[in-house]
C-alpha cells in the first residue's frame, strides 16, 4: 500500500468519524478533499451525496450518486441514494426507474421495494402499490407494519374482511398494539359490526387511562 493511499484511508477515517458524530459540513469537507486527490473514490462520493441528500441538497447529491454510479455500476447503496434523491424531489417516475434496476437483481429488496410502492402511490397507480404491499408481506409475514400498511390499503378498498384478518394477525403478538386495534374497529364498524367495535374503542379509552395513571 503506498504512502499516498494511506494518506486517503486516515484522511477518509477522519472524515467518517467527524460523518458519525453528526460535523455534517466539515466531514464534507473532507471528502471533497479526498476526491481532489482521487477522484474515482466512489466511497467519499457516496458519503457527500448522503450528506447532502440529509441535507435536503437533493440536486447536488444527484450529482454525487450519479458520479459514483459512472465509476462503480454494482456499488447498491449509492443506486439505491440516488432513487431516495429522486423521491425527495418528487421525480417519481426516475425514482421508480432506479428502482426497478436494482429490483432486476435484488427481487425482495424491502427498501426498494417500499420507496418504490411509496412513488407508486403519488403517482395514483393504486393498483401496483398494492401488488408490491402484497408482495412484501408473502415474502416476509413477520413484518407488522406491512400488515398494517396492507391492512390500511385494503380497508380503503372496503375489503373490510381481509384488513381485519391483517389486523388481527399483529394482536396475536402484540395484543395492546392501539393502532391494530383502532383500526379493526373502524373496519368493523364500516363491515356492520357495530357492538364489537364500540367495546374495542371501550377497552382502548380504558387502558389508555390506566396507562395515564401514576399510581
Amino acid at each position: 500500500m503506498g504512502k499516498d493511499e494511506n494518506d486517503i484511508n486516515a484522511i477518509f477515517l477522519k472524515g467518517y468519524i467527524l460523518y458519525v458524530k453528526n460535523n455534517l459540513d466539515d466531514a464534507k469537507e473532507i471528502f471533497d478533499k479526498i476526491i481532489e486527490k482521487d477522484k474515482k473514490n466512489y466511497f467519499a462520493l457516496y458519503n457527500c451525496g448522503l450528506i447532502l441528500l440529509n441535507n435536503n441538497r437533493t440536486e447536488e447529491a444527484e450529482n454525487y450518486f450519479k458520479k459514483c454510479f459512472e465509476i462503480e455500476h454494482e456499488f447498491r447503496k449509492a443506486l439505491i441514494c440516488l432513487g431516495n434523491a429522486y423521491l425527495k424531489e418528487n421525480k417519481y417516475d426516475d425514482a421508480i426507474n432506479q428502482y426497478n434496476k436494482i429490483l432486476e437483481k435484488e427481487r425482495n429488496n424491502e427498501i426498494c421495494l417500499f420507496n418504490k410502492a411509496y412513488a407508486l402511490y403519488k403517482k395514483d397507480y393504486f393498483h401496483e402499490y398494492l401488488k408490491i404491499y402484497e408482495e412484501l408481506y408473502n415474502n416476509n409475514k413477520e413484518n407488522n407494519e406491512i400488515k398494517m400498511g396492507l391492512g390500511i390499503w385494503y380497508f380503503q378498498l372496503k375489503e373490510y374482511d381481509k384488513a381485519i384478518k391483517l389486523f388481527n394477525l399483529i394482536l396475536e403478538k402484540e395484543p395492546e398494539n392501539y393502532d391494530a386495534l383502532y383500526n379493526k374497529a373502524i373496519c368493523l364498524f364500516y363491515n356492520g359490526n357495530k357492538d364489537e367495535c364500540t367495546n374495542i374503542l371501550k377497552n382502548i379509552k380504558k387502558n389508555l387511562i390506566k396507562s395515564l395513571c401514576l399510581i
